[in-house]
């Protein structure tokens, strides 16, 4: 199968899976974020992903800038998170 004149997998199934990536760095270096990002785009690709994202956050940050991170990463695909289910 061709997409953009590259050849990837041939799509199996009806339906498939939005993709968040999720990386953790030990320093924030935006050049590896935009990396990751485009990994994260890439794989989407072959894996027929109706919609994907990317997010990295620093080992170091607490947990209330990673979740917020996350929120933000699912928010970008239209899927929201039901906060009181985390409490």
């Amino acid at each position: 199968m061709r997409i953009d004149g590259e050849v990837h997998h041939k799509p199996r199934y009806d339906r498939y899976p939005a993709i968040l990536g999720l990386g953790v760095c030990a320093v924030q270096n935006a050049a590896h974020a935009e990396l990751f990002a485009r990994l994260v785009a890439r794989n989407a690709i072959n894996l027929h992903a109706p919609a994907q994202g990317a997010v990295v956050v620093n080992r170091n940050d607490d947990g209330a800038a990673i979740a917020a991170a996350l929120h933000a990463g699912l928010a970008h695909l239209g899927m929201g998170i039901n906060t009181e289910a985390l409490a």
